[in-house]
């Protein structure tokens, strides 16, 4: 029988939180690179088979959605924003702080959201060719 290990009743200091946060999303960007590019083990050449991506009406709409999410808001208020409930890439929870990844896609283009929440609240947020 294997040991198993809990740390419900390790007390981790903010430096802790924050470099685990921060592998955390090192993790989902290792992810999506990845999912972009699943035969090569970096993400590969962008250049085969990609046409030019123009703007349209409905991607500025998302862009200007997703630039409207505020730090504080919870996951709900994003997800009524952004029209949609996103991916959950990851997910941990050290000493009672619940960190969440989320991403929304554009199966259309290679565009993509992506925002962290810390119980609920939004505290980060990052967009690629919107």
């Amino acid at each position: 029988m294997t040991p198993s290990v809990t740390l419900e009743n390790k007390v981790w200091s903010p430096s802790k939180k924050l470099v685990a946060v921060s592998i955390l999303v090192l993790i989902a960007i290792g992810a999506f690179i990845q999912r972009a590019a699943p035969n090569s083990p970096i993400g590969g050449s962008l250049s085969s088979g990609l046409s030019a991506v123009v703007p349209t009406a409905s991607s500025k709409a998302e862009a200007a959605a997703f630039a409207s999410l505020k730090t504080g808001m919870s996951y709900q208020q994003a997800v009524a924003i952004l029209g949609s409930k996103g991916q959950e890439i990851v997910s941990d929870e050290i000493s009672g702080v619940k960190t969440v990844l989320y991403e929304w896609k554009d199966e259309k283009s290679w565009a993509n959201k992506n925002a962290v929440f810390q119980n609920d609240r939004l505290i980060s947020k990052k967009q690629f060719d919107l």
